[in-house]
């Protein structure tokens, strides 16, 4: 039988993870920018391997170079 290493997360944990409060954590959460979490009975959990995930997916995102144009007519005005 093999053994799971998998790290689950509270909501409390992830707020403090994104320096956040852990209301404002569930409310995205339900507006569906964070991941949904697994439940583990009555228990909702994060994997730490899908938080991960999500945060490289989340920095690609900004890390895209601006567009030149809007950037130049920015500077002109």
């Amino acid at each position: 039988m093999s053994e799971s290493n998998e790290l689950f997360l509270t909501a409390k944990e992830c707020a403090k993870r994104y320096n956040i409060s852990e209301r404002h954590f569930r409310r995205l959460v339900d507006y569906g920018t964070m991941p949904k979490p697994m439940k583990l009975g009555r228990c909702s959990r994060w994997a730490l391997r899908v938080l991960e995930i999500y945060e490289l997916k989340h920095i690609q995102k900004l890390m895209k170079p601006l567009d030149k144009t809007a950037l130049s007519e920015s500077y002109n005005k």
